[in-house]
């Protein structure tokens, strides 16, 4: 009987053991590739990986322009004939007025900044205080003070029979000081006169702009703001007044992008009416005298980063400048082809020499109008452009027409301009053939901007797109991301989980495999700010004094930072869910091999890289997740860049990668 259960008990534990071997077995799989010979090897852009820099989600104007002060000139207002588009914000002043100030026009620092604020002080004291960016339908104090750093303030003022002082500070709603206070005597003056100082932080917390006025008489005052001395450009004469939130600075640094394109996407286009147009000229200059207007996501601009600093942002990041202008048609998804400019008109002449004339403050000598008027903002040297966008998801004919003109101008003054053509906002349909095929008629020494946001099986799919595409034009991916989800701005449904990033991984080994063809590529939209979102999913986000990270950002960086000059052809399959490219840098002696597994199998990975000769592997970096949902929160960053081991064996690199998860080997060959 003892014998007969020992039986029992141990058939049992093989049949177990089988069982377990039959799960392991049916949850992993294998993949096998060769690197080709090197002379198989091609090259592929040099300008592969970049970022885009639009003012949506507040991305510029409460997050990287680094003034802490919303309406800072007091110049809220709605967007022209789309008022009922406009949110809560342009309902509220952001500003707590004392009694006896008032909005005016009646003394402006400028024409291009017609409002200021009247002060009228019977009692010798009044107070204002601003509240700074914070999240939606929150009316207190946002202004984001941590003690031991300083802040700078600046203001415009000019009185009438005034005589007095302001104290400036950082206080809670409660009156707390967060920072110290700074008193400024005034001088009488009927001219506006710059006003600045440096306050250090004492505490740490959220809190609002406090100006104390003391004196006698009529006070008028204009261009606030408050910017950490830590940010980007601060105290640089070439930044003037504007500078950059620093932790933002440093995550797009880190990205290494090779381009910058701005200041838009729909935003350069402008929408509804002309009087929304985004005109580069009305962006550059003196902050105080700059135009600022709402732009067509229902917010303002402030204008404080304009053309010139994205010029100097691009300059800092070690990359390429993609400016973006419009091509005399408002936004053609909100119905403006209808109010495209006459082709004839002087309007559109304007839209004309408005692109020459941005070529020239970018690419011209100090001797030329424009490229003395950037050598008077503290930059001397040219930025050296190299491309130029014509319109944003614009398509067929009142686009091409206009799109001709404004080509044949460039062309003819400047004949090594890159200029980028647009395929419209989707990647197939009949606009799209037709945006095709007049590029291929009579534009196509152009670069073609392609944009598509899609469901991540598509994206996925993506990943042989280009293989079959001619190679007599150059593709420009200006905009692309996985959406799982369709989002309200009240509710974010999606927020970059890793399923998006996965795909959105698996689709750049196919952009890397036709780097010949595709000559630049970017995720969008890059920056969210908290409670701001109008579109979502987003690169990176934000609130007031943190970032967060996604997993797309992950995908993003690993790739930037880990690309060769050439493409070295694999072979094996490709697509059910494992992806791969193989880059190498002959120069420097590097190799980056990118495996994506999307699929819920753990994959026992074969890359025969002999071909590259004796090789040793430097790093092997990834991301991985059991659940594909799984995305980055405040206080809940759950995906982070992970680093292990890998071996060699026969020239061979063997390793079994997780189940959902993207690596990068970086290898010394």
């Amino acid at each position: 009987m003892l014998k007969r259960t020992l039986l029992t008990l141990l058939l049992a534990v093989v049949l177990a053991t089988i069982c377990v071997v039959a799960v392991y077995e049916c949850n992993q799989t294998d993949y096998n590739i060769t690197a080709t010979p090197l002379d198989n090897a091609y090259s592929i852009s040099s300008n592969l990986y970049g970022i885009f820099i639009e003012d949506i989600n507040y991305a510029v104007d409460g997050g990287l322009n680094a003034n802490l002060i919303q309406n800072n000139s007091f110049e809220y207002t709605y967007i022209v004939g789309a008022e009922e588009y406009a949110p809560l914000e342009l309902e509220r002043s952001f500003w707590e007025l004392d009694e006896g100030c008032v909005l005016t026009r009646e003394h402006p620092i400028a024409d291009t900044n017609p409002t200021q604020l009247k002060v009228n002080i019977s009692d010798s004291w009044s107070t204002i205080y601003n509240i700074g960016y914070g999240e939606r339908d929150v009316d207190g104090g946002s202004i984001s003070i941590q003690k031991g750093c300083s802040y700078g303030a600046t203001l415009f003022a000019c009185g009438e029979k005034f005589s007095g002082s302001i104290k400036i500070s950082v206080v809670t709603d409660e009156g707390e000081l967060l920072t110290e206070e700074r008193e400024i005597g005034l001088l009488c003056s009927t001219d506006y006169v710059k006003y600045q100082c440096e306050i250090p932080a004492i505490n740490t917390g959220l809190g609002k702009l406090k100006i104390d006025i003391i004196g006698t008489g009529t006070l008028y005052l204009d261009s606030f703001s408050l910017r950490d001395t830590a940010s980007y450009g601060y105290g640089l004469s070439e930044w003037g007044d504007s500078s950059i939130r620093l932790d933002l600075f440093n995550c797009l640094k880190e990205l290494n992008p090779s381009f910058v394109r701005f200041p838009g996407g729909c935003l350069a286009e402008g929408a509804f009416s002309w009087e929304n147009d985004y005109d580069w000229k009305q962006s550059v200059g003196s902050n105080e005298l700059r135009v600022q207007k709402p732009n067509l996501w229902g917010y303002m601009q402030s204008m404080e980063i304009g053309f010139y600093e994205y010029f100097l942002l691009t300059e800092a990041l070690g990359a390429t400048a993609v400016p973006v202008l419009g091509a005399g048609v408002l936004c053609q998804a909100r119905g403006g082809g209808e109010l495209a400019l006459d082709i004839d008109s002087p309007e559109f002449e304007e839209i004309v020499n408005n692109a020459l004339d941005l070529v020239e403050f970018a690419n011209g000598d100090v001797d030329t109008h424009y490229g003395a008027l950037r050598a008077s903002f503290g930059h001397e040297a040219p930025f050296n452009i190299k491309y130029l966008a014509i319109g944003n998801e614009n398509w067929d004919a009142v686009y091409y027409d206009r799109f001709e003109v404004i080509y044949n101008a460039i062309k003819a003054k400047y004949p090594d301009i890159k200029v980028i053509s647009s395929s419209g906002p989707h990647a197939k349909g009949k606009e799209y053939d037709y945006d095709w095929a007049r590029i291929r008629e009579s534009f196509a020494d152009t670069v073609v901007d392609e944009h598509y946001y899609v469901h991540p099986d598509e994206l996925e799919s993506f990943y042989n797109r280009y293989d079959s595409f001619s190679r007599t034009t150059n593709v420009f991916v200006g905009e692309y991301a996985a959406h799982s989800d369709y989002f309200y701005w009240w509710d974010i449904i999606t927020r970059n989980n890793m399923d998006e990033a996965l795909r959105e991984s698996a689709f750049l080994t196919g952009i890397e495999r036709n780097g010949d063809l595709v000559e630049m590529a970017t995720y969008a939209p890059l920056l969210c700010k908290y409670g701001f979102h109008q579109w979502a999913p987003d690169l990176i986000w934000f609130d007031t004094d943190e970032v967060i990270l996604t997993p797309s950002y992950y995908v993003q960086y690993l790739n930037m930072n880990n690309i060769g000059s050439e493409y070295l052809p694999l072979v094996g399959s490709q697509g059910q869910g494992i992806y791969s490219s193989l880059t190498i840098d002959r120069e420097r002696g590097k190799a980056y091999l990118k495996v994506t597994n999307t699929t819920n199998k753990r994959v026992n990975l074969s890359a025969d890289l002999s071909s590259l000769g004796d090789f040793s592997v430097l790093k092997h970096s990834y991301i991985r997740t059991n659940d594909p949902k799984t995305y980055n929160d405040r206080g809940a960053v759950k995906i982070e860049i992970a680093e292990s081991a890998v071996d060699i064996t026969n020239g061979k690199i063997i390793y079994t990668m997780p189940k959902l998860s993207y690596s990068v080997i970086e290898i010394d060959f």
